[in-house]
């Protein structure tokens, strides 16, 4: 799948659509957001690609409407179009930067004895010798 149509379906999938919500990062919901402008200014608001991806973000999991959205843009050129390519590389970026669930763990510890566990994971410390 090139990369326009890959970038439009998994930013509908990770509901774009109905704007970024506390689990979708900003960057993500921007990035997505200035690519929809790019396709609006190259084709027009009310062009079939367009009207595609609107509908694609009315029902993002509908695979008919998926593949109306691939057709769109290749019949209307978006898919070869450099800038719109560029468009949705920094949309697959953002996505993989703010994985699935939109939400990160992050520790900082400084100390001595001091566990630290991963996402769903556990840690101890036994200290001996003291």
């Amino acid at each position: 799948m090139e990369p326009v149509s890959a970038a439009i379906l998994a930013a509908a999938a990770a509901g774009l659509a109905q704007g970024a919500s506390d689990t979708v990062a900003a960057a993500v919901a921007d990035a997505y957001n200035a690519l929809k402008r790019l396709i609006r200014e190259r084709f027009g608001a009310r062009s079939r690609v367009a009207t595609a991806v609107d509908d694609l973000e009315e029902q993002p999991a509908s695979q008919g409407r998926q593949v109306v959205v691939q057709e769109e843009l290749e019949s209307s050129g978006a898919a070869r179009d450099t800038d719109i390519i560029d468009a949705a590389k920094a949309v697959l970026d953002a996505l993989a930067a703010h994985p699935a669930g939109g939400t990160t763990n992050q520790q900082h510890a400084v100390g001595n004895n001091i566990a630290q566990a991963g996402q769903n994971s556990t840690a101890t410390v036994k200290v001996s010798g003291q």
